[in-house]
Formats: C-alpha cells, structure tokens, sequence
C-alpha cells in the first residue's frame, strides 16, 4: 500500500505540471537565479570507515561549486532549468573538521546524484525536507533518463533498504535562518508551499518502515524454513542410516538363516540313521523282554508259597517294632515325670537354702553387733556375758542347721545325678555359697533331719 501511494504521488505531480511552468509553478521565472540552501543529513550502505564521515559537493551549470558536510549547511544559486549535479565524498573526520574548504580534500567517492530542478519543483517545490535519494556510482549519467532517474531514485531509496542512498534537505535562502524550516508560526501560505515536501517525507518514512517490516517477517519465514528444512534433513539422514542399518541386518539374517538350513539338514540326515539304529536296539530290547516275561510267568507259579511266608514274616515284625516303640515311649513320658518332679523339689530346696543363708547372714550381722558392744562395755560383764553365751549357742545351733541343709541338699543332687537330671551352673553355685568353698556332698535319707525353718523357730 504504502509502495503504490508513493509511487502515485510521484506520477500525479508529473501529470499535474508541464516539464517547465516556471512562474505558474514556483514563482520564479525558468532562467531566474534562486539562491537555496542545502543540507546533508545522513549516508547509509557505502561502508564508511568508524573513522570516516561524508560530505558532498554541488554544482549548477555555470554557477560555482559548493560544498556540504553533516551540520555544515551551504547556500548556492540555480534556477528552474538547470540539472544540479551532487556527488558525495568520504574522508576522516579529522580532515573534514579542519578543512576550511572541502572542495580542496580529496575524498573517496560514494555515489553521485542528478537532480532535475525543474522536476523538483513539479514534486514539491524548491523545498526538500529529509528526502532520501538513491546515490548512483556511475560518474557522468546521461542526460536522456534523467527525469527518469530522478523519480526512481525518489521512489526505490526506501523500497531498497541497502542500496546506498543519501538524505538531503532543500529550502529557498530567504526563508533560511538557521533554524528548522517548518516553524509553528509560519504562514498559511508557507505551509501550503511546504506541504508537499513534508508528505513526499512522511510518504517514504512510510513506506521505509513497511519495507522492514516485510523484510523482518521474511528472515523469520526464511529462518523457520531454513530449521525446518535441517530438521527433514537430520530426518532423511536418520533414515538413510536407519535403513543401511536394516539392510545390513537382513543380510545378515540371511546368512544366519541359510546356515541354519544347512545345518539343520546335516543333524537331520544324521538323527535319521541315529533313529534307525537306536529303534533296531529298542526292538532287541522288547524281544529280550518279552522272553524274559515268560521266564517269570513260569516261575512265579512256584513262587507264589514263598511270598506268602515272608508277607506273614514283615508282618509279624511291624508289630514287634509297634510294641517296642509304645513301651519306649511310655518309659519316656514317666521319666519325664520324674524329672519335672525332681526339678519342682530342687527349686523348693534352693528357696529354702536361701532363706537359710539370709538367716545365717543376719545372725551373724546381729553378733558383730553384740561383739562391739560388748567391747564397748567391758566393766558391765554378767548381763552381757549371759547374752554373749546366748548368741554363742544360737550360732552352734546355726552351724548344725547348715550341717542338716547340706546333708539334705547333698542327697538331693544324688537322687538327681541318679536320675540322669544334669544340674544347671546356677544350682551349684547356690549350693557352694552354702556349704563353702570345697565342700563336698555325699548321700544320705531326705528326710532324716527336721526342717531348718522348724529348728530355728523352736530356738528363738
């Protein structure tokens, strides 16, 4: 859209104005001398140094050369009819900074440019406002094409993006006063006179801005297709390799298969004579057994009372083993018996000795204590001798309770040894701590001392 505006603001202004209107057209006559003032605004596409910037250098027919650089604006004289030629320049920025005269530097050309006044001035007056021309390499353009040449580097600056191109603004000297040309307070008339410029600006601005934007969906476009395409490419690799890789395995399962035959083949053709001669011996062996059967069928007529005789005899010792296995096990369950009752009355034995040790233990506690307070009141002597004869007598009689104890206990561990009984660690050491380090038990009648706890109770 913006492509086909801007290329029909160009043809209409062509079509509106005759090649020379002059006066009727910009008020000036088509051989009056106009001075205008030119600025350069930027270069873009002509690979300029970091060091380098551009200037350009005009010139009109017979009228004098000048010279322009960025922020160096120049005023020169043309007129209607007159071709202005503008080439452009790139130098250091050195030299353009110092230069006083920039036609005198010799710079590294750019591009070139034709300007057709008269065409100018049908498009948009003698005013330009930051309109971008195509910048041509060729040095001397022919004249024939001009106009032509003009109108495409107007309407191609913003549809190439990268061709090299420059930007220039134009306006007449008198209305020139080192400010911005299109002032806030300016005339109905002056607006009308610029309005042209300004639209032709804008119009490329436009269509500038449209033109990247394409070109930005088309590199997208291109580099989501350039993926894609790598992507089908890693694919079809993948699949090439894939199916080299099945190829080589079917020939190999190929191989595998035909070795099988063979040798499937070869075990069968030898399996075949295995089995006829392993089925000659089976026959053999039927025919031995067959024979041997009949031996047996005979005998066994003869042999029949014998197996008789011996079912009786298996019989007969089935029961035997029954009877003896029974009587074992009923010696088994009373010896048993007998264990649990000896393990009852030895429990009962151990608790009595135990009571007897703590007795004999507090006794003698009780006679230590008799003993120093006897030491302690010596001047005191016939109470505490009669209580000292007392606790001697108790003690006597506390040594032949352990003498029954241990007769008991010792007649106890016979009956048990007796038994087959085995007594346990704890059992005797039970009986060491009553009898004292290597005494000695012996037999004797369970019952023939009185009970210790009726002993001690008929002392005290």
């Amino acid at each position: 859209f913006c492509d086909f505006a801007l290329t029909c603001f160009v043809a209409n202004c062509k079509l509106s104005a005759s090649p020379l209107m002059g006066n009727e057209q910009s008020g000036y006559a088509p051989d009056q001398p106009v001075d205008v003032v030119l600025s350069i605004n930027d270069v873009r596409n002509v690979n300029l140094a970091p060091h380098e910037t551009f200037y350009c250098v005009t010139a009109c027919d017979h009228f004098a050369r000048a010279c322009a650089a960025k922020g160096r604006p120049v005023k020169f004289a043309t007129t209607v009819r007159s071709y202005s030629s503008l080439e452009v320049f790139g130098a250091s920025r050195a030299e353009i900074d110092a230069a006083a005269d920039l036609g005198q530097l010799q710079g590294r050309p750019l591009g070139n440019l034709t300007i057709p006044v008269h065409r100018l001035v049908e498009t948009c007056g003698i005013t330009i406002y930051y309109t971008w021309f195509l910048l041509e390499q060729s040095r001397a353009p022919p004249i024939g094409d001009t106009i032509e040449r003009f109108d495409s580097a107007i309407t191609g600056a913003p549809r190439q993006v990268f061709a090299p191109k420059v930007s220039l603004s134009l306006c007449p000297a008198s209305e020139y006063d080192a400010q911005l040309v299109y002032q806030p307070e300016a005339t109905n008339e002056q607006k009308i006179a610029r309005y042209a410029a300004l639209l032709l600006s804008h119009n490329q601005h436009l269509h500038l801005a449209s033109e990247l934007y394409k070109r930005s969906l088309a590199a997208a476009n291109a580099s989501f297709l350039e993926q894609k395409v790598a992507k089908k490419k890693e694919k079809i690799a993948l699949l090439k390799q894939s199916n080299e890789a099945q190829g080589a395995e079917i020939d190999n399962l190929q191989k595998i298969v035909a070795e099988l035959q063979n040798r499937h083949r070869t075990q069968y053709d030898s399996q075949s004579e295995r089995y006829q001669t392993v089925q000659g011996r089976l026959e053999e062996t039927i025919n031995k057994l067959s024979r041997e059967n009949q031996e047996l069928k005979s005998r066994g007529l003869t042999d029949t009372a014998n197996f008789e005789q011996t079912d009786r005899m298996i019989q007969k010792l089935n029961q035997d083993l029954r009877s003896v296995t029974e009587e074992a096990n009923a010696r088994i369950d009373k010896a048993n018996e007998s264990i649990k009752m000896l393990k009852g009355q030895v429990k009962q034995r151990d608790a009595e000795a135990q009571m007897i040790a703590a007795e004999r233990d507090n006794l003698r506690h009780q006679l230590t204590q008799a003993q120093n307070a006897l030491a302690q009141n010596s001047g005191t002597t016939g109470s505490k001798d009669m209580e000292i004869s007392k606790l001697q007598n108790e003690v006597q009689v506390l040594h032949e309770q352990k003498a029954a104890l241990v007769k008991i206990v010792e007649d106890l561990y016979v009956q048990l040894d007796s038994a087959g009984v085995t007594v346990g660690n704890a059992q005797q050491a039970q009986l060491g701590s009553i009898t004292g380090a290597g005494g000695s038990l012996g037999p004797a009648n369970l019952n023939m001392l009185p009970s210790p706890r009726s002993l001690g109770a008929g002392r005290r």
